[in-house]
């Protein structure tokens, strides 16, 4: 019930605080991220395993080591499981990006030219050419577990974070 003072005031959008997947080895996925794109390790954990795990993550005797890496923003992370139990599968190369779940990540870089070197000596080379014009160029690379990430030269968002998307972009229908 709204008080004397007039209705209660929309709440912000939730802010993405987090990221998680699953890799095929978890020590060089977290240095490629480390390395070639800058997140900072963040500690991790053995302790998703056991009947919660496994009843959370719906796997029979799900056993992961988790291992965080944060960015240059406030409480965000990307986190990284690596499964003892079951062993994961491969990212499906037959996985069109219109199949459900996540295709991409998209990593606004500070000099996109150093860190498509980076990614091209630790053995992802860009998918193509950068597209755009200087100073807003983007490109693909692939991480070790095959996961498209765009590095992009403008951080979509705009110079500061803010509620809705940068200028230029077009709301989706119904929103």
């Amino acid at each position: 019930m709204p008080d004397a003072a007039g209705p209660s005031p929309v709440p912000a959008t939730p802010p993405l605080c987090q990221v998680a997947a699953s890799v095929a080895d978890l020590e060089r996925t977290h240095a490629w991220y480390r390395d070639v794109l800058g997140y900072r390790p963040a500690g991790g954990t053995r302790l998703f395993r056991g009947p919660l795990a496994s009843r959370v993550q719906g796997l029979p005797r799900a056993a992961s080591t988790c291992w965080w890496l944060g960015d240059a923003q406030d409480r965000f992370q990307l986190e990284l499981f690596g499964f003892h139990r079951p062993r994961a599968r491969p990212f499906a190369s037959r996985r069109r990006p219109c199949d459900i779940g996540y295709t991409t990540l998209g990593v606004a870089v500070a000099d996109l030219d150093a860190a498509l070197a980076r990614s091209d000596r630790a053995g992802t080379p860009a998918l193509t050419d950068p597209v755009g014009e200087p100073g807003a160029r983007r490109v693909c690379v692939r991480d070790p577990d095959g996961v498209l990430v765009e590095l992009m030269e403008v951080d979509p968002r705009g110079p500061a974070p803010g509620p809705g998307p940068a200028p230029g972009s077009r709301s989706p229908p119904g929103s």
